[in-house]
């Protein structure tokens, strides 16, 4: 019982740093190396040559999936907020527990997923010349 509550709790500080959106150091991020966010895109859409058409694809893609993941972030925070109560009391009801701990892992999928898909989709919008411009410049950024 009490291995089961200290894993949740460990499980539960790992939820709640993974939304802080605390400042992490530098490592290397073998997925963001190969999307190109929407943010970066737009900042350089110039300097790579933005066509209106993948801009105006590029705008909506993104307001289709910021909808649909704020509803899910809202849902998501509901979720852990409900997981933290259910960790408070002396005893807890390990299967209510584990039970909404899945309910939060299954809504953090659906965000990282939906990112993942709008990141495919943004990248499919752009040429291959707009892609080696975009990793010239981040790296240039970067430096």
């Amino acid at each position: 019982m009490k291995l089961t509550k200290y894993l949740l709790l460990i499980a539960l500080c790992w939820f709640h740093g993974a939304f802080a959106q605390a400042p992490r150091p530098m490592a290397p991020d073998p997925i963001g190396e190969h999307i190109y966010p929407p943010e970066l895109i737009l900042q350089h859409q110039k300097a790579i040559g933005l066509t209106d058409a993948q801009r105006a694809a590029l705008a909506s893609e993104v307001k289709k999936v910021q909808s649909t993941v704020f509803d899910r972030q809202v849902e998501l925070q509901r979720n852990v907020e409900r997981l933290i109560e259910l960790l408070k009391p002396d005893r807890v009801d390990e299967q209510q527990a584990l039970a909404q701990l899945d309910l939060v892992l299954n809504t953090e999928r659906e965000v990282k997923r939906q990112h993942i898909a709008l990141a495919a989709k943004l990248k499919n919008l752009l040429t291959p010349d707009q892609m080696r411009q975009l990793r010239e410049l981040r790296s240039a950024g970067a430096r």
